[in-house]
């Protein structure tokens, strides 16, 4: 990464920043509550252009969706229904 700009330099291992990887896992899931991780892995590496180790595994999908309380383990109250996430925090 940039770290000027904070922007991603594209012939580096990283081709995208970590935050629009968390807005783009949180749209697959808010779109489609029943995607798998590895399906949201899969998504980004074909629509973001990525090579797979640039994307996070597939346990990091898990941890990000629990962590935005995107999972039926999570401890949200209101875990069916996607409101937007903290990305900030």
């Amino acid at each position: 990464m940039d770290l000027d700009n904070g922007q991603p330099i594209h012939d580096k291992k990283s081709c995208v920043t970590e935050s629009d990887i968390i807005k783009t896992i949180f749209e697959f899931k808010r779109v489609n509550s029943s995607v798998f991780a590895w399906e949201i892995q899969d998504c980004l590496v074909n629509e973001m252009n990525c090579k797979l180790e640039d994307v996070p595994s597939i346990s990091s999908i898990d941890r990000i969706l629990k962590n935005l309380g995107l999972t039926e383990n999570s401890n949200s109250k209101d875990k069916h229904q996607i409101d937007n996430p903290d990305l900030e925090g």
